[in-house]
């Protein structure tokens, strides 16, 4: 699962400070001044004001980019840190992809908000990828008042994959973050890996566990002298497609396709997928929740 960045928010922040980048105005003319104007008294931070930015913060993030929403967060955000953003994989990392942030502000210490968020990155076909990341927001106070200046992530971890919009979600109890962004965790015996290419756009890629080896061989199946049909489609059903499976997990319960998606077997049926032997080929049927393994002849129900 790949999905292209097109860093229309991040070009249009960055275009509204000039091609040479953001300047900090408010720190140039505080030091051309300090000489002949007397210190000014320190601004004390409201910490009501600043946990609502943070949150407005990861609001604006998950609506789509527009003119007015990169006004409205480059007139949040301090010139350093626009200035730090201006590659577009950093800003891919961190913050292009982010959708349904759900934040939480845990405390708030002079000019320093510690914060939890949750969100979502969408892919195509239902695809998403639930995250959790914990950090602490710096702020600056320049004349237009407080700014974002510095987002210390402290962590960032990968909770959970739907693969598809009818497709069951997958709890993630343990991933492994790098220093470059990209996360590995284990997946149904295998392993999976997410991360951000060169070009700015993210990407899931999974491999299968290793092949146990055989301790006997399995006798050769009959073949029968005469041509067998293959089994129709199920009466009623408008919107089956021709699949592969390339592997069976938890005893019949998870038939995973060589695309990536997952389907879900019922519990009463799984005794019989438990021992469909992959690959196999079959027809999912999405409107009547049916699979018929087209190898073996044989059907079950799947879970919406």
């Amino acid at each position: 699962m790949r999905i292209t960045l097109v860093p229309q928010l991040l070009i249009v922040i960055v275009l509204m400070c000039g091609a040479g980048g953001c300047s900090s105005g408010d720190n140039q003319q505080n030091a051309q001044g300090a000489a002949s104007q007397p210190t000014a008294p320190p601004v004390v931070p409201n910490p009501d004001e600043l946990s609502g930015m943070v949150s407005r913060f990861y609001r604006l993030l998950s609506t789509p980019s527009s003119p007015k929403t990169a006004t409205q967060l480059s007139e949040m955000l301090s010139a350093h840190f626009i200035n730090a953003y201006q590659d577009k994989v950093k800003w891919a990392r961190d913050y292009a992809f982010v959708k349904n942030a759900k934040p939480v502000i845990n405390d708030v210490s002079n000019q320093t908000v510690d914060y939890t968020v949750s969100y979502d990155y969408l892919g195509s076909d239902g695809y998403r990828i639930g995250w959790i990341r914990n950090g602490k927001w710096v702020f600056v106070h320049g004349s237009s008042g407080w700014q974002m200046d510095q987002d210390r992530i402290v962590s960032s971890h990968l909770v959970e994959i739907q693969p598809g919009k009818k497709l069951a979600t997958i709890a993630i109890h343990s991933d492994i973050a790098y220093a470059d962004g990209h996360h590995t965790f284990p997946f149904y015996g295998g392993t999976g890996e997410f991360f951000v290419t060169k070009d700015g756009s993210w990407k899931t890629d999974f491999a299968p566990p290793p092949t146990p080896t055989p301790v006997s061989q399995e006798p050769p199946r009959f073949v029968p002298d005469h041509v067998v049909a293959q089994p129709a489609a199920p009466r009623g059903a408008t919107d089956c497609e021709q699949v592969s499976v390339e592997a069976v997990y938890q005893d019949g319960e998870i038939l995973k396709l060589d695309d990536g998606r997952l389907l879900r077997v019922e519990s009463y049926d799984t005794p019989t997928s438990s021992v469909w032997v992959p690959p196999f080929d079959g027809i999912w049927c999405d409107s009547t929740d049916k699979f018929t393994n087209t190898d073996d002849n044989e059907s079950v129900d799947l879970a919406p």
